[in-house]
């Protein structure tokens, strides 16, 4: 069974990455927000009406800052970093 609070706890200790999912304030993420930024935000975390082990969410990131290269990037500086340990 997933545990919303617990995702949102996880995803919110990731490097670049913010939790906005409020409904109730209106604070969830749109492009704009992540326009000129190296951040991925994500909201709308829900699990799936039918499955206890579904989970359901949407992300936005700028597409040119957070695209691919710099992906690429950020998975090299982890695979070094896993590497040296």
């Amino acid at each position: 069974d997933i545990d919303i609070d617990r995702v949102k706890g996880a995803l919110n200790n990731f490097e670049n990455v913010e939790v906005m999912d409020n409904l109730e304030e209106g604070i969830y993420p749109m492009p704009i927000v992540a326009t000129d930024t190296d951040i991925t935000y994500v909201g709308r975390i829900r699990k799936d009406l039918y499955e206890n082990n579904i989970l359901h969410f949407f992300n936005v990131a700028d597409q040119l800052r957070v695209g691919a290269a710099t992906n690429a990037v950020r998975i090299a500086l982890k695979w070094i970093e896993l590497e040296s340990e």
